[in-house]
C-alpha cells in the first residue's frame, strides 16, 4: 500500500470503525468473554496497523482483518495454555462471516427464520444461547448462573451453533438456492 501517511491513519481509521463489530463477534463466536474479545479485537487492529503498508487496497479488508484475528485467537490459545476450535470449526466461522458480507442482510425473513430456528433448541440450549448473544454475558458468567462447569456451557453453545446452522442452512439452501 502506498499513500501519504495521512491517507493510510484516514484508511486505517474507516477499516476499524467499519470492522469493530464484526471482530468481536468473530471473537465471541469463538466462546471467549466480552473482555477477552475485546483485548483481542484491540490486538488486531494494532496488529493490522503495523502490517498496514503491505495490505493491498484493491482487496477487500474484511478476509485481510479475521486472518489475523485468527492468528490472535491462536496465540491467545497457545499462551493461556487453552485448547483452541479446531481448523474445520474456525474455517466454518470464517465461511460463515463471508457467506454473511455477501448476503442481503436486509432481508428480515432470515432474522424471523433464525428466530424460528432458536425456538427449535432444547431449554438449556436456548437459555445459554440468549445468555451469550442477546445478554452478552461470557461464559464464565453463564457457568455461574446456570450452575454449570465453564467448559460445559463452551460445548453446549458449540452445539447450539451446530444445530442453529443445520437449520439456518435449510432456509438458506430454500431461499438462496444454496447448499
Amino acid at each position: 500500500m502506498k499513500g501519504s501517511e495521512a491517507d493510510d491513519l484516514f484508511f486505517f481509521e474507516a477499516a476499524v470503525k467499519d470492522n469493530y463489530r464484526m471482530l468481536r463477534s468473530y471473537f465471541r463466536s469463538m466462546s471467549l468473554s466480552s473482555e477477552t474479545a475485546e483485548d483481542l479485537v484491540q490486538e488486531t487492529c494494532l496488529a493490522a496497523f503495523r502490517l498496514l503498508d503491505i495490505f493491498d487496497r484493491s482487496r477487500p479488508i474484511k478476509p485481510w482483518l479475521r486472518g489475523i484475528a485468527k492468528n490472535k485467537y491462536l496465540e491467545f490459545c497457545r499462551m493461556k495454555k487453552e485448547i483452541p476450535f479446531g481448523d474445520d470449526m474456525i474455517e466454518m466461522i470464517d465461511a460463515q462471516y463471508h457467506y454473511w458480507e455477501d448476503a442481503h442482510l436486509e432481508d428480515t425473513g432470515i432474522y424471523a427464520f433464525l428466530g424460528k430456528c432458536i425456538n427449535k433448541l432444547d431449554s438449556e440450549a436456548a437459555k445459554i444461547v440468549e445468555l451469550f448473544y442477546y445478554n452478552k454475558l461470557g461464559t464464565q458468567e453463564i457457568a455461574g448462573t446456570c450452575s454449570l462447569n465453564e467448559a460445559t456451557v463452551r460445548k453446549r453453545l458449540q452445539r447450539a451453533r451446530e444445530n442453529l446452522k443445520k437449520c439456518m442452512d435449510q432456509y438458506i439452501s430454500t431461499e438462496y438456492g444454496m447448499s
